[in-house]
């Protein structure tokens, strides 16, 4: 195998990291689904073997989810990864006597995947991860009124995003997914709006949740898809 020197430089520093290695992992599991997923579209038949979506380190810490030093854990194939301060939030929610905080750690752990921009600069993302995580995040910025963590910034669901004749499109929801806003920035690179980063998790789950409790605190029916509020922090 040929290799550029960046290439080289590039392999020598995934190999010296466990972590870096996960990323490789599950960015080559993406490159993969696609492949299959373009053979069954040509052959109309599909391959006998199940591709995962993502590997992680079973054990490492919290269940099995593994948190980098950058407080996420490597993305899986769409791009989504889990935030430690989130999660932490969720699971102190979960663990509250009060039961509209309980309510809103239950909604919220049926979608612990994030999409965040932090990610489009992790080592190791794939283009199709950053098409994902960047649409993702555009998104949800122009369902909240191009709005930044001052204005609204509620998350907003996550969504499967494919190339069409180069342009991405959106597809069907990722049920454990939620995208957070990015910036708002000009083209020349100023920041209009801030968006909601990885160092921001503590604070808009705060937010969330004094935002449910004030809107849905004294609910009893849970929540189902298609209903305003369903699964958004």
């Amino acid at each position: 195998m040929n290799l550029t020197p960046q290439q080289a430089a590039e392999l020598q520093a995934i190999l010296a990291s466990p972590e870096l290695i996960v990323t490789a992992i599950n960015e080559r599991l993406a490159q993969i689904r696609i492949l299959t997923d373009r053979y069954s579209e040509l052959s109309t038949t599909r391959l006998d073997k199940q591709i995962p979506e993502s590997v992680s380190v079973i054990g490492a810490t919290s269940g099995g989810i593994e948190y980098l030093p950058s407080g996420m854990t490597a993305p899986r194939a769409d791009g989504a990864v889990r935030i430690r301060a989130w999660d932490e939030a969720v699971a102190r929610a979960l663990a509250s006597p009060d039961a509209a905080t309980q309510r809103w750690g239950a909604v919220e752990s049926a979608r612990p995947w994030k999409m965040v921009q932090d990610t489009l600069t992790a080592p190791g993302v794939s283009k199709e991860q950053k098409r994902s995580i960047g649409t993702n995040c555009a998104n949800a910025r122009m369902i909240n009124g191009l709005s930044g963590s001052s204005v609204k910034g509620f998350a907003w669901p996550a969504y499967k995003v494919t190339l069409v004749n180069g342009i991405p499109q959106i597809g069907d929801e990722i049920a454990d997914a939620a995208a957070w806003n990015d910036d708002r920035v000009t083209l020349d690179g100023q920041v209009l709006a801030r968006g909601w980063w990885t160092a921001d998790a503590a604070t808009l789950a705060e937010r969330s949740l004094l935002h449910y409790i004030m809107t849905s605190g004294r609910a009893t029916k849970p929540l189902t898809g298609g209903e305003f509020g369903a699964g958004k922090p």
